[in-house]
């Protein structure tokens, strides 16, 4: 079970290599940017959390946070900004 930011941004990682998908697919189905997406695939780039979220959703992977409350009210303030 996914149950921080960094493992599910590893396992986000993992399943856009693995799924038969191309950058402009991903791109597409998670209305990110194919700069973006290709940033975060080669570990140049840090996604959010919220990206990591949308791309999780797509690729159908689960995770559930240990510390929800906390990511959540992080998650609130930085939206807020």
């Amino acid at each position: 079970m996914i149950i921080s930011k960094e493992e599910l941004e590893k396992e986000v990682r993992k399943g856009m290599k693995n799924s038969g998908k191309s950058i402009y697919q991903l791109a597409e189905e998670t209305e990110i940017s194919k700069t973006h997406i290709h940033g975060i695939i080669t570990e140049t780039q840090k996604p959010s959390l919220e990206i990591l979220m949308r791309i999780a959703d797509v690729l159908k992977i689960n995770f559930c946070f240990s510390n929800a409350r906390e990511t959540m009210d992080n998650f609130i303030k930085r939206k807020s900004k």
